[in-house]
């Protein structure tokens, strides 16, 4: 699975759509490395955590709702991990679309 210009594309017309205020921070990474990201995080170690506990506890997706009404949500799927930060309400359709725009062939 790679993200390429035209993916990376389409994923940020799905983010113009549902709005970027909505959307704190997504970001892919394939084998390891960082390959796409957007948005701002003031705090982006949170990513790195929760990709630590994804493989701590052989998780496949993680799911966590803030106090402040985001979500976050992050999945491993072979060699790609997807983490998203965005507002609870758009979170899951947002996360859906991008996963399985990166998930075909």
């Amino acid at each position: 699975m790679t993200v390429s210009d035209k993916d990376a594309d389409t994923v940020s017309k799905i983010m113009d759509i549902i709005g970027y205020e909505n959307i704190t921070y997504l970001a892919v990474f394939e084998d390891d490395k960082l390959v796409f990201w957007s948005g701002m995080c003031k705090k982006p170690e949170i990513v790195d955590r929760l990709r630590e506990l994804i493989r701590e506890f052989k998780a496949t997706r993680v799911i966590f709702e803030t106090e402040e009404g985001e979500a976050i949500i992050g999945q491993k799927d072979k060699n790609m991990e997807l983490f998203l930060i965005a507002k609870k309400d758009v979170a899951f359709t947002l996360f859906e679309l991008i996963r399985s725009l990166l998930k075909r062939p």
